[in-house]
């Protein structure tokens, strides 16, 4: 009879963890379609291009880390700069599409599926880019942190192996901590 006690004890808490890393793994892909569904919405309402202004950060902040949201506020101070010192010229994160590889963006995208990372999840992402009858397809892996109880976006890696990248380097934190002269 005691062994039949631990036995179960044994396999209910297997089944927990089992469930806890499945649940983490789904509200971690959710999270990131949550990310890419508000970024979209800007994309389309607000213009967004390059790295976020003030406003399109502040509805962004809640979705991605306090550290990511730093480095946004890092590169808009220099990209302030770089407008007044160079009036004529382009300031840099200006334009394209940050959040991921192909520099016009994406038409579609699908959070295909996630797995335990060396800081948080890594959530493979799906990408469409459609204009007409011409399709680019790529994948990004979006890294998320739980904060407090919540994915957070923390860093985007560019997986896309085509000509018109982004032009962001290998990953989104790298970019934005290389602060580039102008």
């Amino acid at each position: 009879m005691r062994l039949g006690r631990v036995a179960r004890m044994l396999i209910f808490g297997m089944a927990f963890l089992i469930c806890e890393r499945t649940y983490s793994a789904d509200a971690a892909k959710d999270a990131a379609a949550t990310f890419y569904r508000s970024y979209l919405g800007l994309r389309q309402s607000a213009g967004l291009t390059g790295i976020p202004n003030a406003a399109q950060l502040a509805r962004l902040a809640p979705l991605i880390t306090p550290e990511l949201a730093g480095l946004f506020g890092a590169a808009q101070r220099e990209q302030q700069r770089c407008a007044k010192q160079f009036p004529g010229d382009k300031p840099p994160w200006i334009e394209g599409d940050i959040f991921s590889s192909h520099f016009e963006g994406f038409t579609s995208f699908s959070a295909a599926s996630s797995r335990p990372g060396k800081d948080g999840r890594e959530v493979t992402m799906r990408f469409t880019y459609a204009e007409g009858k011409q399709r680019v397809n790529w994948t990004d892996t979006l890294i998320l942190r739980n904060v407090a109880g919540r994915w957070l976006v923390d860093d985007i890696f560019y997986r896309g192996q085509f000509a018109f990248t982004s032009g962001f380097g290998n990953n989104l934190k790298s970019s934005l901590k290389s602060i580039p002269a102008c």
